[in-house]
């Protein structure tokens, strides 16, 4: 399993969906149409990979500080 929670997971198929290759994207779909059980299965199956997304992309949606505040 992943140590991500829901919103993280549903932000990394995000991820998965726009920023990433076909595969990715497929697999995205194919999650947010899962029911409870087959969503289970896809991610003891691609867990690194919404992982992987979340840590590439999330500090990028991240508001970062500019100089001067």
């Amino acid at each position: 399993m992943t140590y991500l929670t829901d919103a993280q997971l549903h932000k990394a198929a995000q991820y998965l969906e726009t920023r990433e290759g076909g595969f990715a994207n497929a697999i995205a779909l194919a999650y947010y149409s899962a029911d409870r059980d087959n969503g289970k299965i896809l991610l003891n199956a691609f867990a690194p990979l919404f992982e992987r997304a979340y840590e590439k992309w999330a500090d990028y949606d991240t508001p970062q500080p500019t100089k001067g505040e």
